[in-house]
C-alpha cells in the first residue's frame, strides 16, 4: 500500500524524498492527509504557476542548504540542487538559508 491509499490513523509529522515526477500528486495528498511535513524537493519546485498558488494558500515554508546534497556516495557533487518544503512546522521565516 503507497502514500496514496494509505490512511494513517496516528502520525505527528510526514517526512519524505518522493519521486520527483510525482511531486505534485505527493504534495497534493499530503495537504490532503493535513498534517506537518517535509518533503525533500529540487529547487525548481518553486516553480509553476499552480504550484506557486498551491504554496501561498497553504504558506509553505522552504529550508535551502548552502550545498547540494549529494545522493551517490561515489560521487563528489550532485547536479540538482534541493531543499525541505515544509507545511505546519511554524518555523520562524517562510525562507531559511541552512548553513551545512
Amino acid at each position: 500500500m503507497g502514500f496514496f491509499e494509505y490512511e494513517p490513523q496516528h502520525y505527528d509529522l510526514i517526512i519524505t524524498n518522493p519521486p520527483y515526477s510525482l511531486k505534485d500528486q505527493f504534495l497534493k495528498r499530503a495537504f490532503e492527509l493535513d498534517k506537518p511535513f517535509m518533503m525533500l524537493l529540487p529547487i525548481t519546485t518553486l516553480e509553476g504557476k499552480k504550484r506557486s498558488e498551491m504554496y501561498q494558500q497553504h504558506k509553505v515554508q522552504v529550508l535551502i542548504p548552502s550545498k547540494r546534497f549529494n545522493f551517490i556516495k561515489e560521487k563528489k557533487g550532485s547536479w540538482l540542487q534541493t531543499s525541505w518544503f515544509t507545511w505546519k512546522l511554524n518555523l520562524k521565516s517562510d525562507l531559511i538559508f541552512m548553513n551545512v
